[in-house]
């Protein structure tokens, strides 16, 4: 059962640069074991905000950009894309060949592809990965160096041993080359990193498929109908600050604060001073409701949908860890299972693993933070003792028996995604003809 987003979000840290990792090497929780698998999903590193107001709306400054994203290249695939000479100080930035899933295409293209044609905020695009970001990113590919350094040359030397996996969106797909930049990886032998098309990603909320959008538009519905009293109370102050074109463009007369914080996240992280001149304490509010709002839409306001709404939202992600862990019918040999899977994404990608799992944290995740899933047991093949540790950000946070994870993954799992996805709802309301996505943030 997917853990309620209350527990989940009990309190809420600003996306800021990522608190120090967990220790270099996972602590062992018997001697006995040995680490046999690791399957990390992160988030990419700190952006600019993926939000823009009118071109006439004059009240945000993007001159305070200027600069922040001018050593990040845009990855391959995006129209002006380039090539930047290697800056001394920054990262390494590893030259990966990106494909579709099955491997036979080049990078498909992202719906939000068109935010990246342009400069939006000084010289960045809406969106894009900063230099800050690629920092960040380089620190966790050393965090994950020493950490799975060894299991990586491990899973170099198996087929399929090291699945590579991003999201469709540009700063995803940045922050695995600046990831894998500092693993010292032999470039050339690195097997491509997989992406999906725009109407069958799943490592973000996808609005292509009809039940995730009728599940979204109903957890809108939901949220809009509702507001508590703290929700009134902020769309009261902001009001009072913002323009009215901001307002009118950020949705606030809707208690959308998914919008207006991800200008306050965004700029903070940078150290910038966020825009409308608007106290910290009004910013950490916004912050804390907006992101009870994302959880509030991913995982549906009403309990009996929240296994609905995980097994579209994440199931098909682990069916893919799921079968490197348990073995897939599918797979000739235990080689040919997935040794470390680096799986890079999106805030939205990592909430709903955890609360899968049922981790009753504290923060929402930030810039670079990651969840990964380690399968622990002998050196021989009997799988019988074997565990899987849940582990945040270096820590571990919960440990389970094969019987456990595979009660807690399979069910979610659907047989078939996108068929899934065609069966919506006569509880829900239904979607208005010909719609098959949407914007709810």
């Amino acid at each position: 059962m997917a853990r309620s987003p209350v527990a989940l979000l009990a309190a809420l840290a600003c996306m800021a640069v990522p608190r120090r990792q967990g220790a270099a090497q996972p602590a062992a929780r018997n001697d006995a074991k040995q680490l046999k698998q690791a399957h990390v999903f992160l988030r990419h590193g700190a952006r600019t905000p993926v939000f823009v107001l009118n071109e006439d709306d004059e009240s945000v400054s993007t001159r305070v950009w200027r600069g922040k994203c001018a050593h990040v290249n845009v990855p391959p695939g995006i129209e002006g894309a380039h090539v930047l000479p290697r800056v001394p100080g920054m990262p390494h930035e590893a030259r990966m060949r990106v494909t579709d899933l099955d491997g036979s295409a080049p990078r498909p293209s992202s719906l939000v592809d068109s935010f990246q044609l342009y400069p939006t905020y000084g010289d960045c695009r809406a969106g894009q990965l900063t230099d800050l970001g690629a920092e960040q990113s380089a620190a966790l590919g050393r965090v994950l160096k020493g950490r799975y350094g060894t299991l990586v040359a491990t899973a170099l030397k198996r087929p399929n041993g090291l699945y590579l996996r991003s999201s469709n969106v540009g700063r995803c797909m940045a922050t695995l080359a600046f990831v894998l930049g500092e693993m010292d990886l032999d470039e050339a032998a690195l097997p491509p990193v997989r992406t999906a098309h725009a109407h069958s990603e799943i490592l973000y909320p996808n609005h292509h498929c009809l039940l995730t959008n009728q599940l979204l538009k109903a957890a809108a519905a939901d949220w809009k109908a509702n507001p508590s009293a703290e929700a009134r109370a902020l769309q009261r102050d902001l009001k009072a600050r913002l323009p009215r074109s901001a307002y009118d463009a950020l949705r606030l007369d809707q208690f959308n604060f998914v919008r207006v914080r991800d200008f306050f996240s965004t700029y903070r992280a940078h150290g910038l001073a966020v825009p409308w001149d608007v106290p910290a304490e009004v910013c950490d509010r916004a912050e804390r409701l907006g992101s009870m709002q994302v959880a509030r839409y991913l995982y549906h306001e009403h309990a009996s949908l929240r296994e609905v709404a995980a097994e579209v939202g994440v199931g098909a992600l682990l069916g893919v860890v799921a079968n490197s862990v348990l073995g897939s019918p599918n797979a000739a040999s235990r080689n040919e299972r997935a040794v470390v899977s680096l799986i890079s994404g999106h805030d939205t990608t990592l909430m709903p693993v955890m609360s899968v799992f049922g981790w009753d944290g504290q923060s929402w995740p930030g810039f670079c933070y990651w969840v990964a899933l380690e399968l622990w047991g002998s050196g021989d093949d009997n799988d019988e003792d074997d565990e899987v540790r849940v582990v945040y950000n270096g820590d571990v946070v919960r440990v389970l028996s094969l019987d456990e994870f595979r009660a807690l993954a399979l069910p979610l799992v659907p047989a078939d995604w996108k068929q899934a996805c065609l069966q919506t709802r006569t509880d829900l309301p239904a979607l208005p003809p010909g719609e098959n996505r949407g914007d709810h943030w």
